[in-house]
């Protein structure tokens, strides 16, 4: 039984995850960024002035909020050099838990990695969707725990042990 547990936790291939998700981590300077939001464009005439400055003063008036929307704030070149390094070391952070066993750890950066893709970069490009894609399968495919083989260890030592003292 431990040695079937063996061979599923290595169709995993926990070492194969790490190297995709460190390939990751190189090509974050590739993820483009969430746009920025737009201003709208304003249009001429005496009307459409009054019925923007009516509007500007109602709005003064009443703030709606939705707490659920991310309201992205305009980023500095130094910020996005920061968010793209904070996203790597995220994901250098889930490589090595992953090459250390650290299951926790693992998935508390994964996680975190993927939901900064979510939250700052444009979930609507290729790049970004296949890097979410990998972190997903990384996600799946680590869920299984590392097997526990004491009672193989405790046979192995016990059979040399008489062998041993024979």
């Amino acid at each position: 039984s431990e040695i079937d547990a063996l061979q599923a936790y290595a169709e995993n291939d926990p070492a194969d995850l790490a190297q995709r998700l460190g390939r990751l981590a190189n090509n974050v300077d590739t993820f483009p960024l969430a746009p920025s939001p737009q201003t709208a464009s304003t249009e001429s005439g005496v009307q459409t002035e009054f019925l923007q400055e009516l509007w500007r003063d109602l709005k003064d008036l009443v703030r709606i909020r939705h707490t659920g929307e991310l309201r992205r704030p305009l980023l500095l070149p130094e910020q996005k050099y920061f968010l793209r390094e904070n996203l790597r070391l995220m994901l250098y952070g889930a490589h090595l838990a992953l090459l250390h066993g650290d299951r926790r750890n693992f998935e508390l950066n994964a996680r975190r990695a993927r939901q900064w893709l979510r939250d700052y970069y444009d979930t609507q490009t290729d790049t970004v969707q296949q890097a979410q894609a990998e972190i997903d399968v990384a996600l799946r495919s680590h869920a299984t725990n590392l097997p526990d083989l004491t009672a193989s260890l405790v046979l192995l030592r016990e059979r040399r042990a008489r062998r041993n003292g024979s």
